[in-house]
């Protein structure tokens, strides 16, 4: 067995030794689309468990809408008691504002804020469980409120099974925590009835939920800014500035040209916030608060994403790792781009993706396993498309300084790795073949001035390595056992 020594390199720089490709699911529908015929509607979208995507069909003719549930190749499910569930308004309404939300059983949570023809505000809440059959078993089917002028803007349902509803009521920002029955909790502090009364200058134009605490991002008047409320719905002193941290200031003369896009709550409890400059040319931002309330300064450029954005309207989601998927809108269609959740873009990821796809995004939804689901609408036509990331070996690397040897051991069949210096700390070595599989994975302890690696019953072919170490640089190479 003699072993080709092809290169040897530290790498400084984002590379490293997996990327992914990302495409179309061509067998997710037509070439990885499905289309939906809606009337001036949108469409809005959940992904269960089971990587199967929940697309509302929201008309903007208000006689109904549709709830479809699809299986991972883009067909309706047959397994379901109704597909497409209709969705009919009990009241007479002259428009509505509906949304969903998916439980970790994948029950969906279906709300409807509509204007009665008698110019009152109502809200209805559904809840459907996972085989598609509605709840009727005392969770409040057919909830209809009256909303006492309560302007609804999203809603999410908390870990005790109450709803938390956000919105303004006349000039004041506003939390509404009701529990199945549609009965407001009166122990939750910022009810309408007390609203936040410092915040009466704007609006809650989104908010997330980890199931406890609540981060409301606020549209005010010359800034956008973060909330934090604990789960009785006091504000929490101790993140930001008593509750609150500045995001973004601008002018009051052009509180109108920003639009907030996005919030999600990482896996680490950091919270990311993303929105727009509606001027031309148009643009994105993104900011990540660590979860006490500081904008993180190691995040992108001192805390932030920047991007120039022919349509601003840019989407997030995040993977099980905290990596940040985004569509960038070009004339000629959207681009995907991956970013570190240390605001760093991935080099290779965008080498390998250079293709601009000509569907409209207004949402995108990281699944396992390494799943892409987007969704817009354009006209009469909601389009979902379906892309699945690829894991590939990158090998675009750039020799920069090296600070190691590899050789073959013929008599043992080993290949050796030599360190010029013995290591201070820990190393991880990982071995892989072409195929992306790992053929080893290990620590190598400090203090080693050198590793040896079994190969016996490696197959012949083209084998690359990389080594992390703890000063945060990565050596990566390959050999070929012949």
């Amino acid at each position: 067995m003699k072993y080709i020594i092809l290169f040897v390199v530290i790498q400084t720089s984002l590379n490293s030794l997996y990327s992914q490709k990302i495409q179309l699911d061509s067998a997710f529908g037509t070439n990885g689309i499905v289309n939906f015929n809606t009337h001036s509607g949108f469409g809005y979208l959940e992904v269960n468990t089971n990587n199967e995507p929940i697309v509302l069909n929201a008309n903007g003719f208000i006689d109904s809408n549709t709830i479809n549930y699809l299986d991972i190749y883009g067909a309706l499910t047959t397994n379901l008691i109704h597909n497409p569930v209709v969705l009919v308004p009990p009241i007479p309404i002259h428009g509505y504002y509906p949304r969903l939300d998916i439980d970790s059983d994948n029950n969906i949570y279906y709300l409807n804020y509509m204007l009665g023809k008698d110019r009152k505000n109502y809200y209805q809440i559904l809840r459907i469980h996972e085989n598609s059959e509605i709840d009727t078993f005392n969770k409040g089917i057919g909830i209809l409120t009256e909303c006492f002028n309560f302007s609804l803007q999203d809603f999410k349902r908390q870990n005790d099974g109450n709803y938390i509803l956000s919105g303004n009521n006349d000039s004041n920002i506003s939390f509404v925590k009701i529990n199945e029955l549609g009965v407001i909790d009166s122990t939750f502090r910022n009810n309408f009835i007390s609203s936040i009364q410092i915040l009466a200058s704007g609006r809650i134009a989104k908010f997330d939920s980890d199931g406890d605490n609540i981060y409301g991002v606020l549209h005010l008047e010359n800034s956008i800014s973060l909330l934090k409320l604990k789960y009785n719905g006091l504000i929490d002193t101790n993140f930001g500035s008593n509750g609150i941290v500045n995001l973004f200031s601008f002018s009051p003369l052009m509180t109108q040209q920003y639009q907030v896009r996005n919030i999600k709550i990482l896996h680490d409890s950091s919270i990311i916030v993303s929105f727009s400059n509606e001027l031309i040319p148009k643009s994105t931002y993104i900011y990540k608060i660590t979860k006490n309330g500081l904008i993180d300064s190691n995040f992108g450029v001192n805390g932030s994403i920047f991007n120039y954005n022919s349509s601003s309207n840019q989407c997030i989601t995040i993977d099980k790792n905290d990596n940040i998927y985004t569509n960038i809108s070009y004339p000629n269609g959207n681009k995907i781009l991956k970013y570190s959740k240390n605001g760093n873009i991935d080099t290779d990821f965008e080498k390998l993706n250079p293709e601009f796809y000509p569907i409209n995004i207004d949402n995108i939804i990281y699944s396992d396993p390494l799943t892409l689901y987007t969704i817009g609408t354009d006209l009469n036509t909601i389009t979902l498309a379906k892309f699945k990331l690829k894991s590939v070996v990158n090998t675009d690397v750039t020799n920069l300084d090296q600070s190691l040897y590899i050789y073959p051991n013929p008599a043992q069949e080993n290949i050796t790795l030599n360190f010029r210096e013995s290591l201070i700390h820990n190393a991880n070595l990982k071995i892989i073949n072409a195929s992306a599989q790992v053929m080893e994975s290990t620590i190598i302890p400090a203090g080693s001035f050198e590793y040896l690696s079994n190969t016996t019953r490696w197959k012949s072919g083209i084998y690359f390595y990389t080594i992390s170490f703890s000063d945060g640089k990565t050596a990566t190479g390959n050999f070929v056992i012949d």
